[in-house]
C-alpha cells in the first residue's frame, strides 16, 4: 500500500512540475510572438540568456511569471492568480496572532498602517533588513484578509530601496507579485495597487471599506459639477453618457467642472467620449501607435463588428471592418496606425474651469484621458503623478488550461512625442501636485473663483 501511495505521489509531482513548464514555455513563447516591447530589444539573446536563469531558479509558478515580466519593467504586463482555486498561496494563513500581533497593539500605535480607503489595518514587520511582511491587523474585507494573514511578503532588491514579493490585494482577492517602497517615514506604496500610511499616535480610525466603480454625476451648487470615473470598463459607458445627457443643461451652464479619476486603472478610451464636448478648446489629437495583430486580436475585433451591426451603429461598423482589413494585412507584423484628430465647430462657453483630479493609481485608458484633456486650456490637473504604464497598449489575456493563473501581454506601442515622451513607469505628473485623503477634498475646488 505504501509503495503504491508512493507512486501516484510521484506521479502527481511530475504532473505539476510538467504543466508549470508547459505554462513557463508558453508565457515566454507569447511575449516573442506577440509584445512589442520584445521586438525591441536590440540584443535578444539576453532574454534568453534572463529567461534560462529564472526557470532554473525559481521553483514557484506565479513569481517565474512575475519575474519574466520584470525584465521588460512594463506595467501592462501583468499577472494574477486566485487563492480560491487550485493555487495555494503560501502567505495566505493564519499566523501566529498572539505572538506576532499583539505586542503591537500595546499602545504603539505609530507601528500601524491602513490604505487609503480605511478598510485595512496592517503591521509592517521587519523580518530582517531585507524582508518586510505586513500583517493584517483589522480589515473590512475579513471573507478574504483576517486578523493574522500576510498582506505581502517582500524582499529587498540588492542594491535599491524597492521591495519585490507576493501581495494578497484585500479588496480584490487576487494574489500577484509587485515591486513597493517607502515613499517617506509615514508612506508606503504597492505599486499600482495600494497605499499604506501610518496611523498616528492617538489617531481616531473610522474604517469603510466602500469601492464604488459606477461612474457618478454630483451638483454641488450653481456653479460646480463633480464626475466621478472609477473606472473606464466598458460596461460603465452607457451610464456615463446617460449621466451626461440627463445633465446637459446644467452642464452648459456651470462653471466649474471637477473630473475625479483617482484610482482608475484604464479599460476602453471610448467611456469619456460624452465629455469632449465640454472639453473642447482646440483639436485634440488622439496617440498614434505601432499595432501588432493577433488572431486573437482579430477574433476579439470580430466580435466587435457583429455587436455593432446588431446595434445597425454603421459607422462604427465602418471602423471595425477597416481596421480588420488593416490587422490581416499585417498579422504576424505591423502596422503604423495614426491616431485620430477631434474637432468640433465650435468651444462651448462652459464649463469655464475644468479641474481634473488624478492620483499614482492612474493608468492605461485613463492617462490616455488624461494626454487627451490636457490638450484644451480648461483642464488643470491636480494630484499625484500617475503610474505610468501608458508606453505599450492593448493587452491580451491569457489562462493556464485549468485557469488558475492569468496573464495579460500587450500588442501596441504608443508612438513617443515631444508633448509626451517615455511615460513608462514615470507616469503624467500633475500640473498642481497636491495629496487627497478624504472626499473633503472637493472642499478646495469649490472654493475657486472662477472668472
Amino acid at each position: 500500500m505504501k509503495l503504491i501511495i508512493t507512486f501516484f505521489c510521484f506521479i502527481n509531482v511530475n504532473l505539476a512540475i510538467n504543466a508549470q513548464n508547459k505554462l513557463f514555455n508558453e508565457v515566454v513563447s507569447n511575449i516573442k510572438s506577440t509584445y512589442p516591447g520584445y521586438k525591441d530589444l536590440k540584443i535578444k539573446s539576453s532574454f534568453d540568456k534572463y529567461v534560462f536563469h529564472i526557470k532554473n531558479k525559481e521553483k514557484d509558478t506565479l513569481k517565474q511569471i512575475a519575474l519574466i515580466f520584470q525584465f521588460f519593467n512594463d506595467n501592462h504586463l501583468r499577472h494574477y492568480t486566485f487563492p480560491n482555486k487550485s493555487y495555494k498561496a503560501d502567505t495566505i494563513y493564519e499566523r501566529n496572532y498572539k505572538n506576532v500581533i499583539k505586542p503591537y497593539h500595546s499602545g504603539q500605535l505609530n507601528e500601524y498602517w491602513i490604505d487609503e480607503l480605511n478598510g485595512c489595518i496592517i503591521v509592517i514587520n521587519k523580518e530582517n533588513t531585507n524582508v518586510l511582511i505586513g500583517y493584517t491587523f483589522d480589515s473590512k474585507t475579513k471573507a478574504f484578509l483576517k486578523k493574522g494573514n500576510v498582506c505581502f511578503e517582500l524582499e529587498r532588491k540588492k542594491n535599491s530601496k524597492v521591495y519585490f514579493g507576493k501581495f494578497n490585494h484585500p479588496y480584490r482577492s487576487y494574489v500577484i507579485y509587485k515591486n513597493a517602497e517607502f515613499a517617506n517615514d509615514s508612506t508606503f506604496i504597492i505599486k499600482g495597487e495600494m497605499k499604506f500610511r501610518r496611523i498616528k499616535k492617538n489617531e481616531i480610525i473610522i474604517m469603510d471599506s466602500t469601492i464604488v466603480e459606477t461612474p457618478q454625476l454630483s451638483i454641488i451648487d450653481s456653479n460646480t459639477i463633480v464626475i466621478k470615473i472609477p473606472s473606464c470598463e466598458g460596461e460603465y459607458t452607457t451610464i456615463l453618457d446617460s449621466l451626461v445627457k440627463a445633465n446637459k443643461v446644467k452642464l452648459a451652464y456651470t462653471n466649474h467642472l471637477i473630473i475625479d479619476i483617482r484610482d482608475n486603472v484604464g479599460g476602453y478610451t471610448n467611456i469619456y467620449q460624452s465629455l469632449l464636448p465640454y472639453i473642447y478648446t482646440n483639436p485634440i489629437q488622439r496617440q498614434s501607435e505601432y499595432v501588432y495583430p493577433t488572431l486573437q486580436k482579430i477574433n476579439f475585433y470580430k466580435e466587435r463588428l457583429e455587436v455593432r451591426k446588431r446595434q445597425r451603429d454603421s459607422l462604427r461598423v465602418k471602423n471595425i471592418e477597416n481596421t480588420l482589413l488593416k490587422m490581416y494585412a499585417h498579422i504576424n507584423s505591423s502596422y503604423y496606425d495614426t491616431g485620430s484628430l477631434y474637432i468640433q465647430q465650435n468651444v462651448m462657453p462652459y464649463p469655464k474651469k475644468v479641474s481634473l483630479i488624478v492620483n499614482y493609481k492612474c493608468q492605461s485608458a485613463a492617462e490616455l484621458m488624461i494626454m487627451d484633456f490636457k490638450q484644451s486650456s480648461k483642464v488643470i490637473v491636480y494630484g499625484e503623478s500617475t503610474s505610468g504604464a501608458v508606453d505599450f497598449l492593448d493587452d491580451e489575456e491569457y489562462t493556464d488550461e485549468n485557469n488558475n493563473y492569468y496573464y495579460y501581454i500587450p500588442t501596441t506601442k504608443r508612438v513617443i512625442t515631444k508633448q509626451f515622451p517615455n511615460l513608462e513607469n514615470v507616469g503624467i505628473k500633475p500640473d498642481i501636485k497636491m495629496e487627497f485623503n478624504s472626499n473633503y477634498i472637493y472642499d478646495f475646488f469649490i472654493k475657486m473663483k472662477i472668472k
